[in-house]
């Protein structure tokens, strides 16, 4: 069914059903951060009833450390969404400015094409004389329109790819920092390399080099 409502490919259907679909997935943005929010307030919650289970965890210390780096990754996840729907919304103004500027471009070739021809017929007196004028005035009208120059569409597909370069650069950051925050607390919350990922889960064992407050912070903020 959604194959036949978008038309075949590169109809003007098509691409009202694709501005269609990416507006679609931009409003979903409120939706899916809404829910790593709520999974933020259920993480904060084990810290308030001291939740999980003693194999992982000797004291309310690391169990605390835990929760509070999982409610801060809740919210790594909701930017991924966040910088995606940026990216996607920056392609829906993009394409509607080129649209703009390519309908502008004809509209301003027409209406110099028919100040052509109003002058042409003017400086008529003939009636014979006038009605071919205004044949050969109706051919220049259809003719004198061209497609926007080369440059322009140029400078248009430049503008499009550098706001989308930004904007997937964005996209890029989000995702490193929710995956790197995440391997680091899934590492520590298993024991795996304790020395740099335990959140000081066993006796007598400080916390990682990457569980560290201030380790923490500069991984945040780089």
């Amino acid at each position: 069914l959604m194959t036949l409502s978008r038309g075949p490919p590169g109809s003007p259907a098509a691409a009202i059903f694709l501005r269609h679909e990416r507006t679609i997935r931009v409003l979903l943005l409120p939706a899916f951060y809404g829910l790593m929010s709520l999974q933020g307030v259920l993480f904060t919650l084990g810290i308030v009833i001291n939740g999980g289970d003693g194999r992982h965890f000797r004291g309310w210390t690391p169990r605390r450390a835990y929760w509070t780096e999982m409610y801060t990754a809740a919210f790594y996840v909701g930017d991924i969404y966040e910088s995606y729907a940026l990216f996607v919304f920056g392609q829906i103004i993009v394409d509607v400015l080129q649209g703009k500027v390519f309908k502008s471009f004809g509209q301003k070739r027409d209406v110099q094409a028919t100040t052509r021809s109003r002058n042409s017929r003017d400086s008529d007196d003939d009636a014979d004389d006038a009605s071919n004028t205004d044949s050969d005035s109706d051919n220049s009208t259809q003719s004198t329109w061209q497609p926007p120059p080369i440059s322009l569409r140029l400078l248009l597909n430049q503008m499009k790819w550098l706001t989308a370069f930004g904007i997937k650069l964005f996209c890029w950051t989000c995702g490193l920092q929710a995956v790197c925050r995440l391997s680091i607390n899934v590492m520590g919350y298993w024991g795996i390399l304790e020395q740099i990922f335990s959140f000081g889960n066993k006796e007598g064992l400080d916390a990682g080099l990457l569980q560290t407050e201030s380790t923490s912070e500069k991984t945040e903020y780089f």
